[in-house]
């Protein structure tokens, strides 16, 4: 059985800027907590190893 796939794209196109701002900040908190500080000091997480802070690199894959 094929999954359903929904095209999304036009619902983001209405979003303002605020909205996006919003939204951003709203999946960095959950990234934070997610990741839990710790993990990001050292270990796959870590800035080292992914090349940028892992809020930022999560962040921009989710969105």
């Amino acid at each position: 059985m094929k999954k359903k796939q929904f095209d999304n794209r036009p619902k983001f196109d209405r979003l303002t800027d605020k909205e996006w701002l919003e939204a951003t900040n709203s999946v960095k908190q959950l990234v934070k907590w997610r990741l839990g500080g710790s993990k990001t000091c050292s270990g796959a997480h870590s800035e080292n190893v992914l090349g940028m802070p892992a809020v930022d690199y999560y962040v921009g894959e989710a969105i």
